[in-house]
């Protein structure tokens, strides 16, 4: 232990200067654009300045968005919503029904005869209507032709129906009445209808969970490409127009080269050449001073100075680069070896930029 304590303070200089060094590479290295960026520049109707561009890999050629719409649009046209029988709200409303007729039995002084009458003729009418089932106005199906299809769900089956199939409000009233005509001989009947009509609800509820998730499966099916470009094919030609056709497949390749070279393999792959680049720049640095200007080697500040300088101007850079590429000659780097020289010398000037 003490002679590590002692091999310490003898080397406490050198050591303070390798953990600088490191700090400075391990911020740099951080700082530096990781996502692998396209080098080609092209432009839709102009000619492609660049020399003959061949497929390094396979990669498919990408819809563009207005294809990817218009196949969704025509898709969600087959798309079939789905509905399901609400038999809670059916049985429910069917006992405030028989409810009502009975204390209706009361008010007009329905013998039994006439109420058996009446009571069987009304439920035999509201379950007609009710197996029937009156559908849910709902978007979904609004102005749509009778041979609209849906799904109705009914004791765990999907079955395809007809929109034609189903009664609405209106419908199941039209149908009640003629129903329950005045040829049936029922008293009151008109009161009979109004109570029937009270009682109506609709037992065809429209599942908006299950249609989206329909939905969703349809649109996952949708294929994103419409082709392949194999490897060793030619892309474009120098001087060949980037037309609609060319500046998708181009649109495509940008695509598929950085999701590979930003993939994990490339990413470390990356970072590892970053940083074995860096150290080996700030290895030769270190070297410098310590041999041919040691006397600034000594001195704390203007070793940290220079490399606060080289990291700030390495974090403008690298900030320009991620944001604003177009800019990045606007910055003023030659304003380093300026700035040095005015402390030490042209040659250490020199050397840091």
């Amino acid at each position: 232990m003490k002679v590590l304590i002692r091999y310490l303070k003898k080397n406490s200089l050198i050591l303070s200067r390798i953990s600088l060094f490191l700090l400075a590479a391990a911020i740099i290295v951080v700082m530096f654009p990781k996502e692998g960026k396209f080098r080609y520049e092209y432009q839709r109707g102009k000619p492609w300045m660049h020399e003959a561009l061949i497929a390094p890999f396979n990669f498919p050629i990408l819809k563009t968005e207005a294809e990817l719409m218009q196949e969704e649009e025509t898709v969600l046209k087959t798309l079939k919503p789905v509905f399901v029988i609400d038999e809670t709200g059916s049985n429910s409303s069917r006992k405030k029904l028989i409810a009502e007729l009975q204390k209706k039995a009361g008010e007009y002084e329905w013998n039994s005869k006439e109420f058996a009458n009446i009571e069987s003729r009304v439920l035999n009418a509201y379950d007609s209507v009710m197996n029937i089932g009156i559908i849910q106005m709902n978007p979904v199906i609004e102005n749509k032709p009778d041979d609209f299809l849906l799904i109705l769900l009914k004791e765990n089956r999907a079955i395809e129906r007809e929109l034609r199939y189903f009664l609405t409000i209106q419908s199941a009233d039209t149908f009640l009445r003629s129903y329950l005509s005045a040829s049936d001989r029922i008293a009151d009947s008109e009161v009979v209808i109004n109570v029937l009509e009270n009682h109506l609800i609709q037992n065809i509820l429209f599942e908006p969970d299950i249609t989206e998730r329909g939905k969703q499966n349809l649109i996952k099916k949708i294929s994103l490409a419409r082709g392949m470009v194999q490897k060793g094919e030619r892309i474009i030609s120098k001087g060949e127009l980037v037309n609609s056709e060319r500046y998708q497949i181009l649109e495509s390749f940008r695509k598929e080269y950085e999701n590979q070279v930003g993939g994990s393999a490339a990413y470390i792959g990356i970072i590892a050449g970053q940083s074995i680049l860096v150290i080996i720049a700030l290895t030769v640095f270190l070297l410098f001073l310590v041999f041919f200007r040691n006397e600034i080697f000594h001195q704390n500040k203007m070793v940290v100075f220079m490399l606060l300088i080289i990291v700030l101007m390495v974090m403008v850079l690298s900030y320009m680069a991620k944001n604003h590429l177009t800019y990045i000659y606007l910055v003023p780097l030659c304003l380093v070896p300026i700035i040095i020289s005015i402390f030490t010398d042209t040659r250490l000037a020199l050397f840091v930029h």
